[in-house]
């Protein structure tokens, strides 16, 4: 983990007109904001392709510890929203599908070959995913999802991968479904100009150390938080974090599709970003921020003592990527209020007890 000797000067950058809702030192506190807009979730609202790229790059990274590469064909897509659902299928659901099922068959998946067809079935949700297996020219094993359906007693010729729940220890639930309703954020800055000069300035001032944190915590938003915690002997379970960081995606997503604000490189083609796998979704507020802060909250709340340290890595995982070109500083300090707000309100129960 890495300290930011630039960030003394972006903290108070949180505290100019540019961000008129106020703020510490790492974001708006609670209760520090304007409810300016309704962000009441449609229970009905419709899987956008941006929640079907983020729930894709989870399904990848957990497939590829047994070499998979899962990939969603566009009638993914279209079917996913299909009527004939009944009811309209969830990010939610799809994260817990493919998490489920890599967990179960993961190994057995992996060993069907080339060519193999099946279909991952959650009895409890009722929601089908045809799949073949490919191997692509590099010889790397591709699960191309077909379709997905929710469709009670589906039958197929091929194989079915059933489960009603399979986990080690049974999942806890960190938030209840209607969180996205309890919250509210101020509306981005609209002076994108102003925030491009100082996002360069950032950019210009970013270091090799820098660069080398972006790239631990593009996948990994806690990863500076994992390494002070074994640093400290601060013991979680080995899924604590990720569960949280899972279960945190559809609300992030709630809000990114709300304000549905452009990637800065996509106001001003001169920035050069570094590489991604994350930055895919819309800028406001930042994800990053947001899981960081939030599981540095989480974090805190059992070991307050260290409290300093922590924010610390949250910092570093939140303003990595600024420097890297991906957000605005008011992405990333929208993103800090954000997982201020998640940890006020998710369940602190101890984890599995």
């Amino acid at each position: 983990m890495k300290t930011f000797k630039y960030f003394s000067e972006v903290a108070q950058d949180a505290l100019n007109p540019l961000f008129p809702y106020g703020g510490s030192s790492y974001g708006p506190g609670m209760g520090q904001y304007e409810p300016i807009a309704d962000l009441n979730a449609d229970a009905k609202k419709e899987v956008k392709k941006s929640d079907l790229d983020q729930i894709e790059r989870y399904a990848d990274r957990v497939f590829a510890a047994v070499g998979i590469d899962v990939e969603f064909t566009r009638h993914f897509l279209d079917r996913v929203n299909d009527a004939r659902n009944v009811k309209q299928i969830t990010p939610s659901e799809l994260t817990r599908l493919f998490k489920q099922s890599f967990k179960k068959y993961g190994k057995k998946i992996s060993k069907l070959g080339d060519d193999a067809q099946a279909v991952i079935n959650d009895m409890k949700t009722n929601i089908n995913v045809p799949f073949v297996l490919n191997k692509t020219r590099g010889g790397e094993l591709e699960l191309v999802a077909k379709t997905v359906m929710r469709k009670k007693n589906f039958s197929t010729s091929n194989t079915k991968l059933s489960f009603e729940s399979y986990t080690e220890l049974e999942e806890m639930q960190f938030f209840t479904h209607d969180v996205a309703e309890q919250i509210t954020l101020p509306s981005p800055p609209t002076d994108d100009k102003a925030e491009i000069v100082k996002l360069k300035k950032m950019m210009n001032a970013r270091t090799p150390e820098d660069e080398q944190s972006v790239k631990d915590h593009d996948e990994v938003p806690f990863y500076a938080i994992k390494v002070y915690c074994e640093k400290n002997k601060l013991i979680f379970h080995k899924d604590e974090f990720n569960d949280i960081i899972e279960q945190s995606i559809p609300i992030i997503l709630h809000f990114k599709d709300r304000f549905d604000r452009k990637r800065p490189k996509d106001v001003d083609d001169s920035i050069e970003t570094l590489n991604s796998k994350t930055n895919k979704t819309p800028s406001y507020p930042s994800g990053h921020s947001a899981q960081s802060m939030l599981v540095a909250k989480y974090v805190i709340g059992k070991f307050p003592k260290h409290e300093k340290g922590l924010i610390a890595a949250a910092k570093e995982c939140g303003i990595g990527r600024v420097l890297a070109g991906f957000h605005y500083l008011s992405d990333h300090v929208a993103g800090n209020l954000l997982g201020e707000k998640m940890y006020s309100i998710m369940n602190k129960d101890d984890y599995n007890a």
